[in-house]
């Protein structure tokens, strides 16, 4: 991980993945996806999705329907996710799962990345705002800001974006160069900037 965060290099990251016996593979499927996803491998990591013998996938601390995972994936294939049905079933079951959990916040910033995927900007920037606005301490505040600065570049709100980022940089468990350099979610700032 240290090769990816400090030099956008994912062979480290690859090779340990690779590496793990079969016995394991189950437990890194959610590392691998995200490996695909940054690697822009939309037919594995769609392949790796809808495979999944689990109906729920780690989000950080907490679990979401894995066909939400897939709704980045029609987004960047140049699908269009929201006129899906079985992905706008999905991020209901997401929505049902934070009216039960109003207290996860990491639900609700997951929710907010979804509804940008779906085009539902407004929602998308009220739901990772409220997140940021719940999060109880300094381990988990970065990584909800990150998800809302991704929030507002995914629905071109590039300046609030880059101000968000300014200061996430900075700060420990922040963004990473990494993450900036290949996520597809930092396209629309990468695009503005030339990177």
């Amino acid at each position: 991980m240290i090769s990816f965060e400090e030099k956008a290099d994912v062979s480290d990251w690859r090779a340990v993945l690779e590496a793990l016996p079969s016995s394991m593979q189950e437990q890194a499927e959610l590392g691998v996806f995200w490996l695909l996803f940054i690697s822009r491998d939309w037919t594995k990591a769609r392949e790796l999705i809808r495979n999944s013998s689990s109906e729920e996938l780690p989000y950080g601390p907490v679990l979401v329907p894995r066909m939400c995972f897939e709704i980045p994936i029609a987004k960047y294939k140049g699908e269009h996710p929201e006129d899906n049905p079985e992905l706008g079933a999905a991020r209901d079951e997401l929505l049902q799962k934070v009216k039960e959990h109003p207290e996860e916040w990491f639900l609700l910033s997951f929710l907010g990345q979804v509804d940008a995927y779906l085009g539902r900007k407004h929602e998308a920037i009220e739901e990772a705002k409220r997140a940021v606005g719940m999060w109880p301490d300094a381990t988990d505040g970065p990584v909800l800001m990150s998800t809302l600065a991704a929030v507002y570049a995914i629905t071109n709100e590039a300046d609030l974006a880059f101000q968000i980022l300014d200061v996430s940089i900075k700060t420990p468990k922040g963004v990473t160069y990494g993450d900036l350099k290949l996520n597809p979610d930092w396209d629309p700032l990468r695009a503005l900037t030339n990177c």
